[in-house]
């Protein structure tokens, strides 16, 4: 996020999976079906070049460039997934999940803006997907279109309730529109869903020194002092205004 934000918002993925192929030339289905196995085991460039074999017998095999991009993806390569990813919504322009990973790949390589519109594509073609739903208000947290963000985020929690990013998330946003109760639930929410997420109990203790309940923030910091000690500074400075204190030996 930019400065004045908390966290980066964490964008999830309809993508780690792959998709085993079905009525096509027989090598090329062959060659697309031992990448996804390579997927699995997590060898990635293997795959590549399985998908890329694939490719070359088949190149409208819209699964074989969706897989090549969820294996550039893994990697980390993002300027290679964008591509593969449009060749596979060019190839088969209702492949919602398609569009879902070229969002996030565009996301991850800062082109936000690219990103919300694959979304939105992703949407129009699978409806009330909570994944799908959840990417496009992470995607407007980073726009800063904190009412959008809350629009698809309530939308999502509804499709799941007991997802702790999507609460975790909403809480951020909440709070950025100084809903700071409403925010509040949502953190408190996302913590008893999954007491490990260091960054909702970082949120949830920033909120409290929102609302004036500092004692309250001092319990967030000791939960997560140990765990994630770069957080737990933040939220420390900003209990006690920067002030470090010190500590009487006598």
């Amino acid at each position: 996020m930019k400065k004045t934000a908390i966290l980066t918002c964490l964008i999830t993925l309809l993508t780690s999976y792959c998709i085993l192929a079905q009525n096509k030339i027989p090598e090329a289905v062959d060659l697309n079906d031992r990448g996804v196995s390579q997927i699995e085991d997590k060898n990635y460039e293997a795959a590549i070049g399985l998908f890329e074999r694939a490719i070359v017998l088949q190149p409208g095999y819209a699964t074989a460039h969706y897989n090549l991009g969820t294996a550039y993806f893994h990697l980390g390569r993002f300027e290679k997934a964008v591509p593969a990813f449009q060749q596979a919504v060019k190839m088969s322009p209702d492949f919602a999940d398609a569009y879902n990973q070229l969002g996030a790949s565009y996301l991850e390589s800062g082109q936000t803006e690219k990103g919300s519109a694959a979304f939105l594509e992703a949407l129009r073609l699978k409806k009330d997907d909570p994944v799908i739903l959840y990417n496009l208000g992470c995607a407007y947290i980073r726009l800063q279109d904190f009412d959008k963000a809350i629009t698809f985020l309530e939308k999502a929690k509804l499709l799941d309730e007991n997802n702790a990013e999507i609460r975790m998330n909403l809480g951020f946003a909440l709070g950025r529109q100084k809903k700071y109760r409403e925010a509040i639930g949502e953190l408190q929410k996302a913590v008893s869903l999954d007491p490990t997420i260091d960054e909702a109990q970082f949120l949830l203790g920033g909120l409290y020194l929102q609302v004036k309940e500092k004692e309250k923030a001092i319990a967030q910091y000791a939960k997560i002092k140990f765990s994630n000690t770069q957080l737990a500074d933040r939220l420390y400075r900003a209990i006690y205004n920067d002030r470090i204190l010190a500590v009487s030996t006598r």
